[in-house]
This record gives structure tokens, sequence and C-alpha cells, in this order.
């Protein structure tokens, strides 16, 4: 392992290794990345990977927006196959209150170049022939959205950072991050310690603890968050599906595995826990069977949870902090995280090149949260 790099980056997930390979690309090549388990082993291989940019904010769409510009390409750029497939996301509105939210959101996502439109039944159905959308009063729909293989990210990155010279050391725990002078130093590791001048803090739901090291306060939970996937099934689901009033998500692979989850739940306990639970298989089964009945039958093969890293506002935080120079975040993405990786790891590279920051991500500096600036999404009811 190096005893010195121009820049360390704590965190092998789709955010560190895009991180990496954007400054490799950009001419800087002596950069670590620092993983203590495998590449993608936290929730950057946990999510079902969904990659949209159906938000309600001016700031997340527009970055929502440049992500998913990236992911209609860069398979090529990297050279490997990230498996994206633009088959759009479906949300389901099912009374007056969430239909308004839809037209409101849409109306937003339309004046910033998204076009997301609004559909009822008799298209939903179209859309999902198998859909049972009883109750369902109207949807929002935009074919471009899509899904990719989470791992496929992870791998394409690594690969191409490694051709470009960035070393990726997995099991290797971070222990302590140095500062002097208000700047940081070095990186303390299992394997030794790092002298550099610039450390990334890509480390997903325990960037609250690498923070503390150098007495930043993020204002980060982590949260847990159950996902299921049944055995395989001829194909009949193209889009993913998210309904607005359980806040369920379901989507078929590419395998014809069925993945569902829950997208939030309300009044949350800080965690780290990743066990599965019946209570969680329970819910979202029946979910499931009344959205799609002839599922009934179907056997689930795999459960499992993972870690969001939750921010006061659902939005993540990136940039530097005023504490210590050259301490760069990359997390709190509360579940976006797969979605944005593309472009956050373009600006945040960019960013650490030209000492500019891009104004794509100067609103998602920690300073909003004492400033009052949050990025507050359309409420959906």
């Amino acid at each position: 392992m190096k005893e010195r790099a121009e820049v360390a980056i704590i965190g092998g997930g789709v955010h560190g290794l895009a991180i990496a390979y954007n400054l490799a690309l950009r001419g800087i090549e002596d950069v670590v990345v620092l993983e203590r388990s495998y590449i993608g082993s936290g929730a950057s291989g946990r999510n079902a990977g969904g990659i949209r940019a159906q938000y309600a904010s001016k700031e997340n769409i527009e970055l929502a927006k440049a992500s998913l510009e990236i992911a209609e390409k860069i398979s090529a750029e990297l050279g490997f196959n990230i498996m994206f497939r633009q088959t759009g996301y479906l949300y389901l509105a099912r009374s007056e209150e969430q239909v308004r939210y839809l037209e409101r959101a849409v109306r937003l996502q339309n004046s910033l170049g998204v076009r997301t439109r609004i559909v009822h039944t008799p298209e939903i159905r179209e859309i999902v022939p198998l859909l049972n959308t009883e109750g369902v009063l109207a949807g929002s729909y935009n074919g471009r959205d899509g899904i990719a293989r989470h791992d496929a990210v992870v791998w394409g990155y690594a690969r191409a950072a490694r051709r470009l010279g960035v070393e990726i050391n997995q099991y290797t725990e971070v222990t302590g991050v140095e500062a002097r002078g208000g700047e940081v130093r070095a990186v303390r590791t299992s394997r030794g310690t790092i002298i550099t001048d610039t450390v990334v803090n890509a480390a997903g739901a325990h960037s609250r603890e690498v923070a503390r090291w150098l007495g930043v306060e993020l204002p980060i939970i982590p949260a847990k968050r159950e996902i299921l996937v049944t055995e395989s099934l001829e194909p009949f689901l193209d889009p993913m599906v998210i309904d607005l009033e359980t806040t369920a998500y379901f989507n078929q692979t590419d395998r014809g595995e069925v993945v569902a989850a829950i997208h939030v739940v309300r009044d949350e306990t800080a965690t780290y826990d990743t066990s599965s639970t019946l209570t969680f298989l329970e819910r979202i089964s029946r979910i499931l069977v009344h959205f799609f009945p002839r599922l009934r039958p179907v056997r689930v093969l795999r459960q499992w949870a993972g870690t969001y890293d939750v921010t006061p506002d659902g939005s993540p935080i990136l940039g530097p902090v005023e504490e210590v120079r050259g301490f760069i975040q990359a997390n709190g993405f509360s579940g976006a995280g797969f979605k944005l990786c593309h472009i956050v790891g373009r600006l945040l590279a960019e960013y650490i090149v030209t000492g500019v920051l891009p104004p794509l991500i100067r609103p998602y500096g920690l300073s909003r949260f004492r400033e009052g600036r949050l990025i507050r999404e359309l409420e959906a009811g």
C-alpha cells in the first residue's frame, strides 16, 4: 500500500470509485481508495438499481437529470456494460392529494427539461398490463428513467480506475484521519498510515463517524432499508413502479426476478442493523400481491437489508467543509446515492482538480443546515 497519495478516498462504493475514476481521468492518478470490506459491500451492493430524474425540487431534479444523462453512455466510456435498461419509472397516486402532488412535480420537472407526463388508468394499464389499478387515480411516467445492475456499476468504475493507475485497497479499515492547523495531513489504516492533504469521505452511513475524527458533525442518521427478490418469472414488468400511498416500489430484473422494497419508514431509529425481518416480509408481500394478484403463489428467494445515510432534508452533503481544509464530503444521499453517483463522481473530481465548486453541487454544502437553506422536495401528503 502506498505511504503517500495526492487523494485518499474512504469508501469503496459507487461514489468513492466514481470519484477515483474521474480524478484519474483528469490527470490525478495518485489516488488511493480505502475499503474496509470488499468494493460495493455497503449500500452500493444492496439497492434496487434505479436511476431516475423524477424528483420534486429544482436542485435534485437538475442533479439527477445530469446523472441520468451520464448513465446513458457510461458503459462505452468505462468499457464495461453496466446493463442500464431505460424501462421507465411509473409513480401511482391513490388520492386526490397525491394526484395534485404529481401534477405539481411534473410541471416542475418539465420546466427543467425532464419530460415526465401525467398518465391515467387506461394508459397505466397499457404500460403495465398485469397491474391491479383498483383505487389508482393517476400516475406520472417517464420512459427515460431506468434500472442498472448495481454490481456492474461498481465493477465498471473499479476496473476503469485501476487501468488509469488508481490503487484500490480492499479489506483495509480506516482507523483515523489526522489534521494539523485546520488541514488534512494523513489517514491511518489497519495496514499503515498514508500521508495526504486531501481526503474524500464517501463512507456512506459511517461517514458521520469518519467526520467526527476531525471534529466535524454531519447530521446523518443510519437507517435500515429491507428488500427482497422472488424466483425468476417470464418478463411482465418493464418500469420501476412506485406507490405513493405506501412508498413501496417494484421492478423486474433482467433475470426475471421481481424486486420489492419500501422506500421510506417513518419514525425510524438510527441503526446499522442489516438483519432481515418477518415484519417487512409480511408488509411488502401484502402490497405486492395487491398490485399483482398473480404473484400470490410465487416464492421469495432472497431477503436482505442495507443502510441509508439520511440527512434532515433527504439530500446529500457534497463538497468541502469549513472546519478542515482538504476534507471533502460525498455522503448523506438518503437513498439517492446510486442514482447520483455518475454526476457526483464527475463534479467532485472537477472541484478537487480545479478548486472551483461546480454550480450543480453548490446548494449541497454542509453549511446549509446551519444557515437554514435546506433542500425541500414538494410534499406528497
